[in-house]
């Protein structure tokens, strides 16, 4: 009799442990494709935003350019934010689902794509109204990823302060426009980095980059 209550209570447990299981997993896949649809949303959100602005860099072409100048101070540095922000958010997608995931990929080169298109209105729309900023273009790669050699960490020390606007490139993520960016500036090894131009490659620190800023002012 002993025996078999004992053998019931390891059925029952092993049935509780599987379904807990099973429950984990689904919910695992469920919060994972509520993430990424999350995050799709944001996108294009942002891409709405980046559209406007590219509507406004249209403009200076006419005789609203002044408006055009005006409205563009405004709100270049609110979209900037909120792509930094998206950045964030596919951090964390990348957290959940793993570097190299498919989906995340995918996000990525739809944010490479904005990306660049943030930089041409930038840099025809600083012309424009007689503005200059300093620009990097950070070309990375998330295989063998050590925070130790987080280029991202070290510009983020430095932006603030030189008034550093950033694009980010993955070098993995299968985009025309990112591989056109590699050809065009001869990009051959992770991390490299184009600042106001001028092209270094690997791993600088925020005090390299802080010594390398000042002295192009």
């Amino acid at each position: 009799m002993e025996r078999g209550i004992r053998a019931r209570m390891y059925f029952f447990a092993f049935v509780i442990s599987a379904l807990l299981f099973t429950v984990g997993i689904v919910l695992g896949w469920y919060f994972g494709i509520s993430a990424v649809s999350q995050t799709q949303q944001d996108f294009d959100r942002l891409k709405s935003e980046a559209y406007s602005l590219e509507i406004l860099s249209l403009m200076g072409d006419s005789n609203a350019s002044a408006v055009s100048c005006a409205v563009y101070s405004r709100s270049f540095g609110d979209l900037i934010y909120q792509t930094e922000q998206f950045g964030g958010k596919l951090d964390y997608l990348e957290k959940q689902k793993g570097k190299l995931d498919p989906e995340v990929m995918a996000l990525k080169s739809d944010y490479s794509s904005m990306q660049m298109r943030n930089y041409l209105i930038q840099q025809k729309m600083d012309s424009k109204c007689g503005k200059s900023n300093n620009v990097i273009l950070y070309f990375y790669s998330n295989e063998n990823y050590s925070s130790a050699t987080d280029e991202g960490l070290q510009i983020a020390q430095v932006d603030r302060e030189f008034n550093v606007y950033t694009y980010h490139f993955d070098v993995n993520v299968q985009n025309p426009v990112v591989d056109a960016l590699k050809e065009s500036y001869g990009v051959v090894v992770t991390p490299t980095l184009i600042v106001n131009g001028n092209k270094l490659e690997g791993f600088k620190t925020a005090g390299e980059l802080r010594a390398i800023l000042s002295s192009q002012h």
